[in-house]
């Protein structure tokens, strides 16, 4: 560990009982690692990041699953505020087990707290449609915010700054022009993914005791046994439940996303530029179809006819090398054109779960 300054940007090993515990409510204890080091303490109270605690995690499927959250283990949605702190703790927890430089720490940590801080009202749910609307995604909006483009983001600049950081490498790692930290959002094992996965698949009560992704990362960096070896196989096969169950189940993630998309396209006369960088409280006042579609309020119905989506599925090829990393041929994926149907809908008739965990068996 590089000791040339206090900032050393350590897991706090204290806050956890093991060495894998992992929180998926505060990964990241941003009081406590405020003694580590102010650029983590910093950075998440930027205006910025803190609107993330606005922006459901899965969007629509957050609010089709969980309709009315009250925060209770079984009935609660998770938000991009805690994904990006996740991201945090785990980048921290790779760090730390690679031994990285003080510089390459808070790289990492300020790369993980804000690659997803251009996420709109919804997230991914009407990413299409601000996209359609305004040629603008998360991606491009994330890069608008860390580079100071946007009012929202002059803080997030004036921090990176002030501890060094330059803002143009973090967009150059976060949009694939950088090969460093490739760890961090490359390739099919990375650990925006590692946590994203685990987190969506805290909804399947197939899963009662979800992996930690702490546990996750660290097998996938040391790659040391067979162990190692099985961990990593089996998140894979975790994400397949997940896309195939949830995100892009053709009833639950397909659906949802239909939904939320076909009321905001009736809608574009309310929706600016500037609602990209909004909270989903402040757009839903602009979208009240919607908002009273989200919390299950009649009269709310929608009719969508030749429903077609991309099934995705995701599997192991034992030809690749898992101790020689060879990720790119081990772990793969296939996408399928699929047509859902016709569905007619309204507040009280979705078909699927009608709140609380998702339960597949």
């Amino acid at each position: 560990m590089d000791k040339s300054t206090n900032e050393h940007y350590c897991v706090p090993e204290a806050k956890w009982s093991g060495e894998f515990d992992y929180n998926f409510d505060l990964p990241l204890d941003v009081d406590y690692m405020s003694r580590e080091g102010s650029l983590i303490c910093e950075l998440v109270n930027t205006n910025a990041v803190k609107r993330l605690n606005g922006i459901s995690f899965l969007g629509g499927i957050d609010y089709y699953l969980v309709p009315h959250s009250n925060g209770c283990p079984t009935n609660k949605r998770y938000t991009r505020y805690q994904h990006s702190l996740g991201v945090a703790a785990i980048a921290l927890f790779v760090a730390n087990r690679l031994d990285l430089s003080t510089a390459d720490r808070k790289l990492a940590v300020a790369v993980a707290i804000l690659h997803d801080v251009g996420h709109a009202p919804l997230s991914h749910t009407l990413e299409p449609i601000f996209e359609e609307s305004f040629g603008l995604n998360h991606h491009r909006a994330t890069e608008e915010i860390i580079l100071g483009r946007v009012n929202i983001g002059k803080d997030v600049v004036s921090t990176l700054k002030r501890h060094g950081i330059d803002c143009e490498e973090i967009v150059s790692i976060l949009n694939g022009s950088s090969n460093k930290m490739s760890w961090l959002l490359n390739g099919p094992i990375n650990i925006d993914t590692i946590e994203g996965i685990l987190r969506s698949l805290r909804y399947i009560k197939r899963y009662p005791v979800c992996p930690s992704p702490l546990r996750v990362a660290a097998a996938s960096v040391d790659r040391t046994n067979h162990a190692d070896k099985e961990v990593v196989d089996d998140f894979w096969r975790c994400k397949d439940v997940v896309y195939n169950l949830m995100v892009r189940s053709a009833r639950i993630g397909v659906l949802a996303d239909a939904i939320c998309q076909n009321i905001a396209r009736g809608s574009l006369a309310n929706i600016s530029l500037d609602d990209i960088y909004s909270t989903e409280n402040e757009f839903l006042k602009k979208l009240p179809n919607l908002r009273e579609f989200l919390a299950r309020k009649p009269p709310c119905s929608i009719s969508i006819e030749g429903l077609h989506y991309i099934q995705r599925s995701f599997f192991i090829d034992k030809e690749g090398n898992f101790f020689s990393r060879e990720d790119e041929r081990r772990y793969k994926s296939v996408r399928t054109p699929k047509l859902a149907g016709n569905f007619k809908i309204d507040a009280h008739n979705l078909p699927g779960p009608v709140g609380g965990l998702l339960d597949v068996e």
